[in-house]
């Protein structure tokens, strides 16, 4: 009796042992690693990692408290299973997404001038924080001309220029990578110009108290042949024609994309010649006048006698007081004075 009791505790005794050495969960994972997208929830269902039946299933969970999403790199995540044996399997974060971009439509540029991609770039989302940008028509870097950087979005991209010699508009397209390599294109199309051209543009002179048609003449069009003289202003603020002197004005014109062109003009104003004039009288021997200059009288019938003043008008006619003039006398007894020359 003793011998079966001896032999019922051991047989006990290895049961135990063998439950316990049998408690360490076999787990075969479907796949080496998983991946997720950078930026994601990380999204990780258990069914995806292993085949387990729903007794095993409702006494496992998972652990990805290490996952970093916001960065690409291969990362450890958990199952645990009945709470206490872990089993680790990789996690791969990776950038499988192209950058999210937005571009004007229409730009317009100067011809020959290296023009910034930066310019055209509106918007740019990636997670990665790093775009990389090419023009795919008319790149240019030339001496003096750097290639830079910008931020957007907080996005770091490169800055490239490009240049066109030609007038007229192009179909272009920015070409965007990521670090990873996804690419997307952008199209844009070019305007391209030069600045509007003015005609009849020239420098006044004109007598002071002069009213000045400024637009006289004057006529604008853009870099395509377009008339827009409807468009030019004039900026004759600095001129003042009552004051002898000289002034600059200035005209201006922007055309539909809005490139603007000056011209600037030198208005020289001068002093009045100022004139009077009288008609001979026979009756008179000499010449006579009042104290206005009204009438110089002694020459022949109907001839017109005029003098001018190049200075003030007192001051000349206190001139022509203090003169002294010798009145020579004709064969017939009328003055023959001859006024040339008085000033």
């Amino acid at each position: 009796m003793k011998k079966k009791m001896l032999c019922l505790l051991f047989a006990t005794a290895f049961l135990t042992v063998s439950f316990a050495g049998c408690g360490k969960k076999e787990v075969v994972f479907k796949q080496e690693s998983v991946r997720v997208e950078l930026g994601s929830n990380a999204d990780i269902e258990i069914t995806d990692l292993v085949d387990f039946t729903e007794r095993e299933l409702k006494k496992t969970t998972l652990d990805l408290s290490e996952i970093d999403t916001t960065t690409v790199g291969e990362y450890n995540g958990y199952l645990v299973y009945d709470e206490d044996q872990r089993f680790p399997f990789s996690v791969v974060v990776s950038d499988t997404t192209p950058p999210d971009v937005t571009v004007a439509e229409t730009i317009v540029v100067m011809a020959y001038e290296p023009n910034y991609i930066q310019s055209i770039v509106q918007s740019v989302t990636e997670l990665s924080g790093n775009v990389t940008i090419e023009v795919r028509d008319n790149t240019y870097v030339g001496e003096g001309v750097e290639e830079t950087t910008f931020e957007i979005g907080g996005v770091t991209c490169n800055n490239p220029a490009f240049v066109y010699s030609n007038i007229g508009e192009y179909d272009n397209e920015l070409i965007i990578s990521d670090e990873a390599g996804n690419g997307v294109a952008c199209p844009f199309r070019v305007k391209v110009c030069t600045i509007p051209v003015f005609g009849g543009i020239e420098n006044m002179t004109v007598k002071k108290g002069t009213d000045i048609d400024y637009m006289e003449g004057i006529t604008a069009s853009d870099c395509f042949g377009n008339d827009i003289t409807a468009s030019v202003t004039c900026d004759s603020s600095g001129v003042d024609t009552s004051v002898p002197g000289s002034y600059w004005a200035a005209y201006y014109v922007t055309d539909a994309n809005g490139i603007q062109a000056m011209a600037p003009i030198e208005v020289t104003v001068e002093e009045v010649k100022r004139s009077s004039s009288g008609t001979s009288n026979n009756s008179y021997s000499n010449a006579s006048y009042d104290e206005y200059l009204r009438s110089i009288y002694g020459y022949p019938d109907n001839e017109v006698i005029t003098y001018y003043l190049d200075i003030n008008e007192q001051e000349a006619v206190d001139r022509f007081y203090l003169s002294e003039f010798d009145f020579p006398s004709s064969d017939n007894g009328n003055s023959n004075m001859d006024l040339d020359g008085i000033q």
